[in-house]
């Protein structure tokens, strides 16, 4: 068997040191249940969200928030796909996360945010 994190043979533990679960997804190489993914990405995104919108960013953090952006939308998506017993309550939690992270990417892409040359260049490539 195979995990959402790519670890074969057995289920790794929820990363949350309290949690009983096995881990469903990874997320910068922490491997979380689906509660505490859902809670980590609202975390990250509560604490990117101000710093984008008051255009407050170095470079090398508007780089990692690119990052996490990028990654925590992707894994969101696979969870959507992947995940066969969501709940009612997961599927809202999860599209405000794709869509939070939309919303804070298009924010990171507009005129008088900072930006290394390398995110310059991939972000000009892309669009």
């Amino acid at each position: 068997m195979e995990t959402v994190s790519g670890k074969p043979n057995g289920k790794p533990k929820c990363k949350n040191g309290r949690c009983a679960d096995f881990a469903e997804v990874a997320l910068e190489s922490k491997d979380y249940c689906l509660d505490h993914f859902i809670g980590c990405c609202y975390e990250r995104l509560e604490m990117f969200d101000p710093l984008i919108r008051a255009r407050s960013m170095e470079p090398a953090h508007s780089l990692a928030a690119r990052r996490f952006l990028q990654e925590c939308s992707n894994r969101a998506v696979v969870v959507c796909f992947c995940h066969t017993q969501l709940t009612n309550s997961d599927r809202p939690r999860l599209l405000q996360i794709l869509l939070w992270c939309e919303d804070l990417q298009r924010l990171l892409r507009r005129p008088g945010i900072q930006q290394t040359a390398e995110v310059a260049q991939v972000a000009t490539a892309l669009y």
